[in-house]
């Protein structure tokens, strides 16, 4: 036979690193005890569902001699830098509890854009280096056969059953860039229509959909503008059109992709909603100005600061100044009520009193129970005159904080009507927008001390050590971190569903903080970060849903 040849490529750095990491894991397993195997598996078994904020992740990029580097991902990009890689692109190690990132292990399929728990292949062990992968994709004869029918652009559809063709087709089907999972979870499927506030005649319609109570559920519904459930919304084009796009119902324009939209005319599809934005809608600087229809003089103009608010309005049954006010408040989302201004108001040294605050504490600050409770019973003064409007339009937890403290939801829509403060064109704080024609929008708005102190970004832990000399020392730390609200690039975006993320730690909370002789522990940032985000495809569906209506409102406009 022929000696072997001495003039195989050298390996790349990865092929290398994974060989090494090969031949340890072998090593590994001979000596492993019974509860190392134990952990070992159930790591595995755990990153087929989910990737673990526990594990420690890595990307293999080119470095600037064009030779691939080793690098560590920060935990807070985990979820961004993992969409970016498909299944096969990824390699998890259980010994270490490692992933490594490469676009060279392996091609992008079209399985990578499905949920974790249902791709197989997702997890690929060492062991497998160098093989070839199996098919991802099941025999036909397993398939389901597709659905044949579809409901109709412009007919309302019934309530959708589990066999029903409104249900998600169990086959692949890719549907603005990213895949749908064969099933979505729970009640979902059964709560597509009823999502969309649409009213149907079936008797058992409330049977079928009751109130949301899951709170995935609640969440997948704030995506389309609401934390509870709406009145019903009118039976027009728009309003069924969203519904079946959501259903992943095919139309004329055949929305296959995501960055076909841009290119896709959408007249045929949702004519009302293109008249309802020509005519409510104005886009400047990244915000979306509605002009109402109102008595009132000066005309006010509202002002979202999302195309998925900017759509909620112009599906409203009314385009009055009340309704769209009294809507976007009850379902928490920020918004403005504008004054329109000749010229920028300057700031002054009299704009308004501001109230008195509890004192701003050092992170680590030793204190004792008496500045907590302090806090407490400040907060519910803080809010005067038209600071409370100011609050109440913050949406959000600001919004639903600033009710607590009011305490009457009559009250609070009564002030969510009312003008902005006689002085609101006194102070460059409360200059929102500047217009094309050089005018200002402005109304009230909160001082970033005053959402500090409504947050409650200081607030002070209970020591947690039992010694007798610690045992008085209350130490503050931050519950909300400042960059989520107060970033100076987005201090005039607050995000409308930003809480919405969050709510799960702030309801677990709200005794602890409302109560003067318990202390809740402080939330670092690494550990908020991960409670609070949202699950990959609730963000997936919140991107496709926002980008939808930024290209309709682009449309409408051009």
């Amino acid at each position: 036979p022929a000696p072997p040849s001495t003039t195989a490529p050298p390996l790349k750095p990865w092929q290398e690193h994974l060989r090494r990491r090969a031949e340890t894991r072998e090593k590994y397993l001979e000596r492993e005890t019974d509860a190392e195997r134990q952990s070992r598996e159930s790591r595995e078994q755990n990153a087929f569902k989910s990737y673990g904020k526990k594990s420690t992740y890595y990307i293999w990029e080119e470095s600037d001699n064009g030779v691939r580097e080793r690098k560590k991902v920060n935990k807070r990009e985990v979820d961004e830098v993992m969409e970016n890689y498909g299944t096969h692109q990824r390699r998890y190690d259980s010994v270490y509890d490692e992933w490594d990132l490469c676009s060279e292990f392996g091609d992008w399929t079209g399985e990578d854009q499905e949920r974790w728990e249902e791709d197989e292949l997702f997890l690929q062990p060492l062991s497998s280096f160098g093989q070839p992968t199996k098919d991802p994709s099941p025999p036909a004869a397993e398939l389901p056969p597709p659905a044949t029918e579809k409901p109709s652009a412009y007919v309302l559809p019934e309530v959708a059953i589990d066999d029903s063709p409104l249900s998600p087709p169990p086959e692949d089907d890719v549907f603005f860039g990213w895949q749908y999972p064969a099933e979505l979870p729970g009640r979902m499927p059964k709560m597509v229509v009823s999502l969309f506030g649409l009213k149907f005649d079936d008797p058992n319609f409330e049977e079928i959909c009751p109130p949301l109570e899951n709170f995935a559920n609640k969440l997948l519904y704030r995506a389309f503008g609401g934390h509870k459930q709406p009145e019903t919304l009118e039976d027009k084009p728009i309003n069924r059109l969203l519904c079946a796009v959501f259903q992943r119902c095919q139309h004329e324009s055949e929305l296959h992709r995501l960055d076909e939209l841009c290119s896709c005319d959408l007249a045929p599809l949702c004519p009302t909603l293109r008249r309802s934005i020509s005519k409510l809608v104005t886009v400047v600087d990244g915000v979306y100005v509605i002009s109402p229809t109102t008595l009132r003089s000066p005309p006010p103009r509202i002002v979202v600061y999302t195309p998925e608010a900017a759509v909620f309005v112009c599906r409203l049954e009314d385009s009055d100044y009340e309704t769209i006010v009294l809507a976007l408040y009850r379902h928490g989302i920020r918004f403005n009520a504008c004054y329109e201004s000749p010229e920028q108001p300057s700031k002054s040294s009299n704009d308004y009193v501001v109230p008195i605050l509890p004192a701003i504490y050092r992170k680590g600050t030793k204190s004792d129970p008496g500045v907590y409770q302090d806090y407490v019973r400040i907060r519910k003064f803080l809010l005067v005159g038209h600071r409370r409007r100011a609050a109440l339009l913050m949406g959000g937890l600001l919004s639903r904080l600033a009710a607590e403290v009011i305490g009457s939801e009559r009250e609070c829509e009564r002030l969510v009507q009312q003008d902005p403060s006689p002085t609101v064109l006194f102070s460059s704080w409360n200059a929102i927008v500047q217009l094309p024609n050089g005018h200002w929008l402005c109304d009230d708005v909160l001082l970033p001390i005053e959402k500090d102190c409504l947050l409650g970004t200081p607030f002070i832990a209970a020591p947690r050590s039992d010694e007798p000399r610690f045992r008085n020392n209350y130490e503050v730390w931050g519950w909300w971190p400042r960059c989520t609200v107060l970033e100076s690039k987005n201090l005039n975006a607050y995000p409308w569903f930003w809480d919405d993320n969050n709510e799960f730690f702030y309801q677990n909370r709200t005794e602890l903080l409302a109560s003067s002789d318990n202390f809740p522990e402080a939330k670092r940032v690494k550990n908020w970060w991960g409670v609070s985000k949202a699950a990959e495809p609730l963000r997936r569906f919140q991107a496709n849903f926002g980008l939808l209506c930024k290209n309709a409102i682009d449309k409408s406009l051009a």
